[in-house]
């Protein structure tokens, strides 16, 4: 039997969207300092809020990265605990002892000794 593969999390998607906004602000960042016009709005916009884009971009990869993998984690536990066999002290009898079939001294019987 095949293992059918779990979709992937809302947490991991927003983390390669954080993660993928972090790397374009970093070049974006680059190409301004290397612009011949360095009054381009955008090398402006990045020279003034260059440094905060980057820290929120960066806290923000960590923390639903961190979520991600918590999330993930306590699923693949979850799912863990499902397959695990049931012990004996989790084995409910097929018949109870109150059974109308249950025949008074019948070996099956809980008192019959």
């Amino acid at each position: 039997m095949r293992h059918r593969p779990r979709p992937v999390s809302v947490w991991f998607r927003l983390t390669a969207v954080a993660a993928a906004a972090f790397v374009i602000t970093i070049l974006g960042m680059l190409a301004a300092v290397f612009t011949d016009s360095p009054d381009a709005p955008v090398a402006r916009f990045l020279n003034r809020h260059g440094g905060t884009l980057i820290a929120v971009e960066a806290a923000l990869t960590l923390i639903f990265g961190f979520w991600a993998m918590a999330f993930d984690r306590r699923q693949t536990l979850r799912e863990m605990r499902e397959r695990e066999p049931m012990s004996d002290s989790e084995v409910q009898p097929i018949h109870s002892t109150n059974s109308p079939t249950m025949e008074p001294g019948s070996p099956h019987d809980p008192e019959h000794r």
